[in-house]
């Protein structure tokens, strides 16, 4: 039986954390989805790292979970082409990601020792809603990835301090205004008694 994983992974760099999480969906035949995320305990170093550990901890999760069993084959999707290289045995880590080659190892290791196969695509990360289930899965494991990162909170508020800023301008610039008219009509009525004097 296959099972097509979409994997992605939420960093963010503020100024007093760094805040990274993973997300995940799961699509096995006849079954509905499978969803879930969470966030690292200790942030990612990099964009890479985060896509790398989102993959690891999908996998161990399914296996946990029992959706990955013997004889199943795994096909990865992720929209970070070096980790789909490094999966897919198509390119080597380079020796200064030595923590990253471990993941690998280990990841594959686990996927053997389970006895399933597993395959590694590249897939076009943020695209537009079409309606394909690809995208909307990949979209949908973007955001449980950002919503358990916590950074989709953030782009939450600063939604909202970007509207109530707007709002004030607004405010300034109808009472500026307001002001500017209740001084013209002040000076038409001022005009209007001088002529009634002379």
């Amino acid at each position: 039986m296959k099972v097509t994983l979409y994997t992605d992974a939420s960093l963010s760099t503020g100024k007093q954390r760094k805040l990274s999480g993973w997300g995940m969906v799961a699509v096995v035949e006849g079954m509905p989805p499978w969803e879930a995320s969470g966030a690292f305990r200790q942030p990612a170093a990099t964009s890479t790292h985060a896509e790398l550990y989102a993959i690891a901890n999908a996998v161990y999760w399914l296996i946990r979970q029992g959706v990955l069993v013997t004889g199943h084959h795994l096909h990865i999707r992720c929209d970070n082409e070096p980790v789909v290289k490094w999966m897919a045995g198509e390119a080597k880590v380079k020796q200064r990601n030595a923590d990253m080659a471990q993941v690998i190892t280990m990841v594959r290791r686990v996927l053997t020792d389970t006895g399933v196969g597993y395959s590694a695509e590249w897939i076009r990360g943020h695209q537009q809603d079409n309606g394909s289930p690809e995208v909307t899965h990949q979209r949908r494991a973007d955001k449980l990835a950002c919503i358990a990162s916590g950074v989709q909170e953030r782009r939450n508020q600063n939604k909202v301090k970007r509207r109530t800023k707007k709002r004030a301008r607004v405010a300034q610039a109808t009472a500026r205004l307001d002001e500017a008219r209740a001084k013209i009509e002040a000076a038409q009525r001022g005009g209007k008694e001088q002529a009634r004097l002379l």
